[in-house]
Parts: structure tokens; sequence; C-alpha cells
């Protein structure tokens, strides 16, 4: 995929491109470039680097990989030493990046590797150093296709953000225990100046977490008719309201989303389309309200689950097909006007597995990269489960769906966010 975080040692990382934190005089030292030196050969490496010579502060180089069995070349990029931030750090910082990052491209690289440029003896904060190379490499995927991986040696990433830590935790937090990330994002968070207030819990806490607030669910009987069900009478309407012919725009639309919510989650699912509809109808659901509901419904989609007659034969059921989740993709790309670049890039894929997913109808995908493209599309909790169901997957109450459930309900659409979630819990990254 376009963008990975990875922990661990660089020089295992496998990439066309491994990037080397270089100094100016492109010498051996300590670190990165002191590991990266002793796996591709001291020796061949320092003859390579001989022969370019220098590589100012900002800017990178190219050569070939020598003795480094995973990767075709080395770029050499040159940090700034941190000064307090007021000479130029940031834009010599981003510089590397950015020369890398078309270097690669330049000599025809699919993949490349980034240490944390800057980060260890050159003493820029890692936060900060963080920050800018997401949004370099971010700013750079944005038009080109490369696989990039940022390689965080000691398996911390050190731009945690408080806010949406805190909220993610009580997201994930049961009545009696506190889902903990991984032992290395605890390090990087009791660094930070709210760490405190991360690691107190109360029971008033838990309770405030909007994000976990589910819709307050509505009594069945109004929708579903039961032989048992007792009938409940209706308050008799003024007169006034009786002689108007206008809709309750209001109520109708309030019952609509109801029963829209609950078809979602699986509560009128063993009643055919027609026959929700009609429910919907005898409930007081205006035929506005009916008619969007029908409509909102995808072309072929089945959920009728309640026996068949006798008459029926399998060959009859099956003529007419479910929508498939290359379908269901294509046609949610077109009704919402988006280009097909611009949603695989949202969902963190490639171009050659968004082709692969074009030309093939059937193309079943992993879970995790349906989640992605309904990241992409910016479905909300219960479209994303519909999404899912067309390719077999449902949501499920393991750490990483509850994590990309947190970011959706929050509205929160931007993957390399959430990746960054899911890398702190140690879960895979989307898609995997």
């Amino acid at each position: 995929m376009p963008f990975t975080l990875l922990r661990g040692d660089i020089t295992k990382v496998k990439a066309d491109a491994i990037v080397n934190a270089a100094n100016e005089n492109l010498l051996e030292g300590g670190g990165v470039c002191g590991a990266i030196f002793a796996e591709a050969g001291s020796a061949a490496l320092a003859a390579e680097c001989a022969r370019v010579g220098h590589c100012d502060t900002g800017s990178a180089v190219i050569t070939s990989a020598c003795g480094l069995k995973n990767a075709t070349y080395i770029i050499h990029a040159v940090g700034p030493v941190w000064h307090g931030g007021s000479h130029d750090e940031e834009k010599l910082l981003r510089g590397c990046y950015a020369s890398a990052l078309e270097l690669a491209e330049k000599n025809g690289c699919e993949s490349i590797a980034f240490p944390l440029i800057s980060s260890g003896i050159y003493g820029y904060p890692k936060g900060e150093a963080y920050d800018i190379a997401v949004s370099e490499i971010r700013r750079f995927l944005q038009t080109h296709e490369l696989d990039v991986k940022l390689v965080l040696f000691d398996g911390a990433r050190p731009a945690a953000s408080a806010d949406w830590y805190r909220e993610l935790r009580r997201f994930l937090s049961e009545t009696d225990e506190l889902v903990e990330p991984s032992a290395a994002a605890c390090v990087q968070m009791s660094s930070e100046a709210e760490s405190d207030e991360l690691n107190v819990w109360s029971e008033d806490d838990a309770a405030g977490a909007c994000c976990s607030v589910e819709p307050e669910p509505i009594d069945l009987r109004e929708l579903l008719p039961e032989a048992d069900a007792v009938p409940v009478a209706e308050p008799e309407a003024p007169a006034a309201a009786k002689k108007s012919k206008k809709p309750e725009a209001d109520s109708s639309s309030a019952k609509y989303a109801d029963a829209r919510l609950h078809f979602s989650r699986g509560y009128l699912e063993d009643y055919s389309v027609p026959s929700r509809k009609r429910i919907l109808r005898e409930k007081g659901v205006s035929k506005q309200a009916c008619n969007a509901y029908k409509k909102s419904i995808a072309p072929g989609e089945r959920h009728e689950s309640r026996p068949l007659p006798a008459s029926a034969s399998l060959p009859d059921f099956l003529r007419e097909p479910a929508e498939t989740f290359q379908q269901a993709l294509l046609r949610m790309i077109d009704e919402r006007g988006l280009s097909d670049p611009e949603v695989y890039k949202r969902a963190n894929v490639d171009r050659k597995m968004f082709s692969k997913i074009r030309k093939n109808p059937d193309y079943q995908p992993k879970k995790e990269t349906a989640l992605a493209f309904a990241i992409a599309l910016h479905l909300d909790v219960f479209a994303t489960e519909d999404f899912l169901k067309k390719a077999g997957y449902a949501f499920s109450q393991s750490k990483a769906d509850r994590i990309v459930e947190f970011f959706i309900r929050r509205n929160q659409f931007d993957i390399i966010t959430i990746n960054q979630a899911l890398f702190d819990y140690d879960q895979k990254q989307l898609p995997a």
C-alpha cells in the first residue's frame, strides 16, 4: 500500500530504495547511518559515497545498495541539526524527504523506506520530525504513485494526538477494563503534557464519551406486525391538523430514519423490500419517505430470508443476483462524482490493485481493503456495514474494527490518521 508505518531495523525492510540519514560528507556515522554502512559493506559503500563526494543539507543523493540484500539503491538524505527551530530546520528537513522521493521516482523505484531523519544525534524533536515526514510523504503521494514506508527504530510513534487518543481509549474501554495501546505507544504518551489525564479514569469519564453513545433504540412493535402485539391507541390529532393534507415531515422523517437504522442493523432483514415499505406505510410513514426508503435500496440487493414458496426454484432465486462488492464500489464512486485516483488514494490503495478490482466484477477483497474503501467513500457506520456485507464481512468487536468504527463515528476519514491509531495498538493497517 502507498504509505505504511513499520517498527524495527530499516536495513531489514524490503524496498527498492533505502534512505540513509547521512552527513554532508557522506561518511560512515553512527545510528541509522552506521547500521546501513555495516549491512551494505562499509568499504564498498564508502567507495560509492566517495565518488559522489558531497551532499548539501536539505538535499539527497543516490548510490547503489552495494551489499544491502533487500534494496537496489541507497538514497543519502542530509537532515539539519536542530538549533531551536529558528535556522530553517523545518524547510531543510522537508527538502530531505522531497529530494529523496523525487530521486526514487526518477530512478524507477516502486518503493522506498525512510528512517525518521534528524531525530537521532542531530536532535530534531521526534514529534515535529514525524509530523514533517508524514506531511511531505502525504503531499508527494497526492500526485505520484509510490509505496512509501516510514520505519521507526524504537517502535514508538512520537506524534500521538492527546485529544483523539483520550477519546479513542474511552471508546475502546469496557465497564471494568481499559484497553491499552502497545507498550511503545504508552512510553511516547507518558512524555506528553496531558499524560496524567490520559491515565486517570472514572465511571463518569467513560459515561461521558460522546463517541460511544449508540442511537436510542425504538420499540420494534411500532414497525414489525406481531400476532400478540397489543394495539396502542394513537392520540387523536387536533381538528386543524386533520384538515391539513401536508405531510408532517418531521415525524415521518424521524420514523423513516429509525426504520433505516434498524434495517441496517438487521432488524427488518427477514422482510423483502416491498414488505418493509408496506410495514412502514401502515405505520404512518409518509409516501415520500417510503419512496425515499425504496430508492435507498441498491439495485439487485436481496434481504428476504423468509422461506420461499414451494414452487420457487434455485435458478429462479439466483436469476436476480445480488450487487457485488465491485459493483457497489464503482456505483458509489459514480454517484459521488469522484474520480478513481481520488478514491484509491484516499483508501491507501495503489493503482494496480484498483485496476484489478475494476476489471473483475467478482473481486473478493480482504476485509481491510473493504474497510479502506468505505473510509475513502466517507460512509457512515450503517452504510459501512451494508458495504462490508457485499464483500462477505461484518463489523466485529475486535480491537481493529472498533478503532476503525471510532473514526467513522467521528466523521474522521483520513486513513493515515486511522492507520496511526492501528499502528499504536499493534493492529493491521488499512489495507493489509
